[in-house]
């Protein structure tokens, strides 16, 4: 009979222990869904094509270009299988 009693206070202890986790794991939770809904409904923005376009195309002018330098080999050695 002892047994039961400390088994039942230690069960008592670690359920009084875990409430507070299990607390803040539910909150958690609600608020990662509260996020999730309000990042559903939000409305996408539309961005124009062209603007992208024109973006790129200036990006690409603003790049210095390096040049190729010269091959030292020109010739590729061939593989032969043997």
């Amino acid at each position: 009979m002892r047994i039961s009693y400390t088994l039942g206070r230690i069960t008592k202890g670690v359920a009084k222990a875990a409430l507070p986790v299990g607390k803040w794991a539910t909150q958690q939770a609600a608020n990662i869904t509260s996020e999730f809904v309000r990042g559903m409904a939000e409305q996408p923005t539309i961005t124009k094509v062209e603007n992208i376009d024109e973006e790129i195309k200036q990006e690409l002018a603003s790049e210095p270009v390096q040049p190729e330098l010269p091959l030292e080999h020109p010739e590729q050695p061939t593989r032969s299988s043997v």
